[in-house]
């Protein structure tokens, strides 16, 4: 969490970044928890791949009333958290504004997203109007490399964040599970320690990995 925090840039601006490549990462919850979209651009910068991240956050209203998590009224007040109205969480809120940052995108790539909690429909729209949908299923062959990734590129100090609070915290919910081949996937300890917010940069970053190399170096294709 150290370097994490040392990542952190609070005068980023996503939209200094209209024109660099961008994947989007959507982890949809359950109707009445935390949902998160996070788009990752990608700089080369002296020959070396950086990512710079920005997440948005939706909960439904009657939850953050209710939640005993206290800091959900505060990131609320504050502009990080996005209500939705009623009980439950509105996709079409979250398909509506996840289509306006990919249109506002000079250089959109793809969109990730986990296809549980309902997901396909919602995946489905967005692919009408056109944006690129990638169905990334949360296994540990899907999430162990980005992973790896995203430790090894906030540790040399080439990810980069504008210190949302609710990001932060989901990163410091991760508890690493490994298997017996050191591939390891994301979990959390308890129930109210949420991790969407981590596991949509995973789903994002499933599709950034095929266009670098070993050394986090951009390939150069040729035909």
């Amino acid at each position: 969490m150290t370097a994490w925090d040392a990542c952190a840039d609070h005068k980023l601006k996503e939209s200094d970044f209209a024109f660099d490549e961008m994947w989007m990462g959507t982890d949809l919850a359950s109707k009445i928890d935390l949902n998160c979209n996070v788009r990752l651009y990608k700089r080369v910068i002296k020959g070396q791949t950086h990512i710079y991240s920005f997440p948005t956050f939706w909960l439904p209203e009657r939850a953050i009333e209710i939640e005993a998590n206290a800091q959900y009224k505060g990131w609320h007040r504050r502009n990080l958290l996005t209500a939705t109205p009623g009980n439950i969480i509105d996709m079409d809120q979250i398909e509506s504004e996840v289509l306006q940052t990919w249109n506002a995108s000079g250089n959109p790539q793809e969109s990730c997203f986990d296809p549980g909690h309902n997901a396909t429909q919602w995946a489905s729209h967005l692919d009408d109007e056109g944006v690129e949908m990638v169905e990334v299923r949360p296994t540990v062959m899907n999430f162990s490399e980005p992973m790896k990734w995203l430790e090894a590129l906030v540790i040399d100090g080439r990810w980069h964040h504008d210190g949302n609070e609710i990001m932060t915290w989901c990163i410091s919910n991760v508890v690493v599970r490994h298997d017996f081949k050191d591939n390891i996937f994301p979990r959390k300890e308890r129930v109210e320690n949420k991790i969407d917010g981590a596991v949509a940069i995973c789903l994002g970053m499933h599709r950034v990995l095929p266009y670098e190399n070993d050394t986090g170096d951009p390939i150069v294709m040729s035909i």
